[in-house]
């Protein structure tokens, strides 16, 4: 065998292990990038199964989130309503306002005079004087009784100007501020005003002194005693008790009765006047007969006006709200009526007197002995 041959073969088979190492070597490959194929596969399927995973998780999560949103506005309505329930009810303005333009009319029919009520939205002292006065029972229902309330709302903040209603009465009173009060009485020019908000009393006090034609401290007030102290000088004083019954919830009960210089003079000359709160305190009186006089009366409607006469007559009542006017006529009507009677007491008298004068028996004059003349012896 030539070597050569021999090398040949032998680089044949080097050539063909050669090629076997190169064809082995090309498998491995093949396998390592089928491998890896595998594994992408298996990890983009691993990816899917999460993702599918996620969006179910997501899928079952939105329900309960919507759930408790659902039941969180559930809660909050039901805390709202609980609020609304037990907190008390904003405060509702009670006064019968009247339109500007019927209100003179009203006021000349129903004789009262007209209460003007300057206001404004953004105004605090304002709404302080609506929540505390208007917004009360026992406030609005005086100043629906004794007044014809108008209210002029400024709106210069919100629209930039007012009607040529409101810019006149403002400029006609002088309305500088808000809150102002002004009461006016029809076919006068006096006016009663007060400007700003100093409370409910103030307010109060301002307006049962604006409805006296007459300022009391003018002419001095009516001398009110305790029912006990005048009960001490009664009857023997011979003047008649003047009991005025009132109760808290009656602004003028007390004060009405102040407005006019001889109403004053006629109550301090001829009543012992005297008062008494309704319903009446346990303590109120203490002298018994003060107590069995009440218990007669028997009072129970406020404010009132009772004449209890010095002589054990009928007593008389004047019951209701009335005006210094009808007072009046109430008490001078009695004290004509009681002349009257005290006149035709004496008349009566006097005939008795005179009739029994003319029935005693006249009393016969004896005549008186002659006396004999003497004799001499």
């Amino acid at each position: 065998m030539d070597p050569t041959d021999s090398h040949s073969d032998t680089n044949d088979a080097g050539t063909n292990i050669a090629d076997g190492s190169k064809i082995g070597t090309g498998t491995a490959s093949s396998a390592a990038t089928d491998t890896s194929t595998a594994n992408s596969a298996v990890n983009s399927a691993a990816t899917g199964t999460s993702s599918t995973q996620a969006r179910v998780n997501s899928t079952r999560s939105l329900p309960l989130a919507i759930s408790i949103c659902a039941g969180i506005s559930v809660i909050w309505l039901v805390a709202c309503l609980a609020v609304e329930h037990f907190l008390p009810p904003p405060p509702r303005d009670l006064i019968r306002w009247v339109d500007v333009n019927a209100a003179i009319e009203k006021a000349k029919t129903s004789k009262k005079p007209i209460l003007y009520d300057f206001s404004a939205e953004w105004c605090g002292p304002c709404n302080l004087l609506r929540k505390e006065v208007f917004s009360d029972k026992k406030s609005a229902k005086f100043i629906n009784d004794y007044f014809v309330p108008v209210q002029v709302m400024d709106r210069q903040h919100e629209d930039g100007n007012n009607s040529l209603e409101v810019e006149k009465l403002q400029k006609k009173y002088h309305v500088s501020g808000f809150p102002t009060l002004v009461v006016v009485r029809v076919g006068s020019t006096e006016t009663e005003d007060t400007r700003g908000y100093g409370g409910k009393d103030e307010t109060i006090k301002f307006l049962t002194e604006s409805i006296m034609p007459q300022r009391s401290k003018n002419y001095g007030i009516i001398s009110w005693k305790s029912l006990d102290d005048q009960m001490a000088s009664w009857p023997e004083s011979g003047k008649p008790l003047l009991l005025l019954c009132w109760n808290e919830s009656s602004y003028v009960s007390r004060s009405q009765y102040l407005s006019r210089r001889d109403l004053v003079t006629t109550v301090n000359k001829n009543f012992l006047p005297a008062e008494i709160q309704v319903p009446i305190p346990t303590n109120a009186v203490k002298l018994e007969k003060a107590k069995n006089l009440l218990k007669i009366l028997d009072i129970k409607r406020v404010p009132a006006l009772v004449i209890v006469p010095a002589d054990d007559g009928m007593p008389h009542f004047q019951i209701g709200t009335t005006d210094a006017d009808d007072n009046l006529a109430f008490l001078r009507n009695y004290l004509r009526l009681s002349k009257k009677q005290e006149l035709s007491k004496t008349q009566e008298l006097s005939k008795k007197q005179e009739l029994s004068k003319k029935q005693e028996p006249t009393q016969k004059q004896e005549p008186t002995p002659k006396q004999e003349p003497s004799q001499e012896k």
